[in-house]
């Protein structure tokens, strides 16, 4: 990929009043800790190199495929990696699995393990600290998402988090699967 290549993602984006929830938590969260500020998303995928037109035809065709997801989250939980430093671990459902199967069968690009999940702090903070963070913030986030809308982001992990944009949006339509 040279530098001058646009990257983009694929962001499952939370409904408000989660959206307005989760987006504080984790400005409060970079302001305290001196760390990118982003916002509130699951990443389906990343680094995409397509050109914009043929990832927002995948976006609708997606869009139009799969109903407004309403997903359990699990206790926060956190790892040393940068991207994963913080998180609420979401819990696949069988239509969840078989948006992240379609997505990467439409971009074209290799499946990798779907760990879905939705970042509260990226940064290298000590595990003692993310541990007390966890119980500060349990009480403060949903037990459930609801993501409603399928975003073209400008965003990778080779690029700052600064420079990422949201491109377009796509709420889903189908009616979903009882």
């Amino acid at each position: 990929m040279s530098k001058d290549q646009a990257t983009y993602s694929l962001w499952l984006i939370p409904a408000p009043p989660a959206f307005k929830i989760l987006t504080a938590v984790i400005r409060k969260l970079a302001v305290r800790f001196r760390t990118p500020e982003f916002e509130p998303h699951v990443t389906l995928t990343s680094g995409l190199t397509q050109a914009l037109p043929e990832l927002e035809q995948c976006a609708a065709i997606l869009a139009d495929r799969f109903g407004t997801f309403d997903l359990s989250c699990r206790s926060i939980d956190w790892t040393p990696e940068f991207f994963r430093s913080l998180f609420l671990p979401i819990k696949p459902t069988v239509e969840l699995t078989n948006l992240y199967r379609d997505v990467h069968a439409l971009v074209e690009v290799p499946q990798s393990s779907f760990f879905p999940h939705l970042s509260l702090l990226y940064g290298g903070l000590d595990p003692s600290v993310k541990s007390s963070l966890a119980e500060e913030l349990a009480a403060q986030l949903p037990a459930r998402i609801e993501l409603p809308t399928l975003g073209v982001v400008h965003a990778s992990s080779q690029t700052a988090v600064s420079t990422w944009r949201p491109i377009r949006t796509f709420p889903f339509r189908a009616e979903p699967a009882s």
